[in-house]
C-alpha cells in the first residue's frame, strides 16, 4: 500500500482522536527502524507502530507485536527513558508533509513538566525517526546524518 501524504493525513487524524491523552506503558524496538509504543487504552489495539523503514515507512495501530530481548538499539534505550509513562499530548502533521510529530508530556522519570517530541519522517530512503526535547534539540535518531554524508540534511 502506498503511504503517501494523503494516507498519512488520514491516519494522523484518526490517531489524534484515539490516542491524545493516553499514557505510554511500554516502549520497544522490533528492528533498527521500527519502534512500538504500547498505549494504555480502553479498547484494543493498544500498540502504536512507528516505522522509518526505507521501503515501508508507516505509522499505524496494532496489537500483535512482542518485544524481542535480543534487539537493542540506541534509539530504543533513549525512547524507553524519555517516553515510559509519558502522556501523548498531540499528534500532528504540518500541511501535507510526510512527517508526523507526536508530542509527549509528563514522563514520570523526568518530572511532571517534562516535554519531548517524537518525529517520524516517512520519505523513502530518507526516512527517519528522531526524538527531540522541548527546545528542539535532537536526543537520538534512527539514522544519524553527518555533514560529511549529506550537507543538505542538517
Amino acid at each position: 500500500m502506498l503511504f503517501d501524504s494523503l494516507m498519512l493525513h488520514a491516519v494522523v487524524t484518526d490517531l489524534r482522536g484515539r490516542l491524545v491523552g493516553r499514557r505510554i506503558t511500554r516502549v520497544f524496538q522490533t528492528s533498527r527502524a521500527q519502534t512500538v509504543l504500547e498505549v494504555r487504552a480502553s479498547e484494543p489495539p493498544g500498540q502504536l507502530v512507528l516505522s522509518a523503514c526505507p521501503t515501508f515507512g508507516r505509522i499505524h495501530l496494532d496489537d500483535e507485536w512482542e518485544p524481542n530481548p535480543t534487539v537493542s538499539f540506541p534509539l530504543g534505550a533513549v525512547l524507553q527513558r524519555w517516553l515510559r509513562s509519558a502522556v501523548i499530548a498531540d499528534i500532528e502533521q504540518r500541511g501535507f508533509d510526510r512527517a508526523v510529530r507526536i508530542s509527549f508530556a509528563n514522563a514520570r522519570a523526568l518530572g511532571p513538566q517534562s516535554r519531548c517530541v517524537l518525529v517520524l519522517e516517512t520519505m523513502g530512503r530518507l526516512s527517519n525517526a528522531l526524538l527531540t526535547d522541548a527546545d528542539g534539540v535532537i536526543l537520538e535518531a534512527v539514522t544519524n546524518v553527518t555533514r560529511d554524508r549529506n550537507r543538505y540534511r542538517q
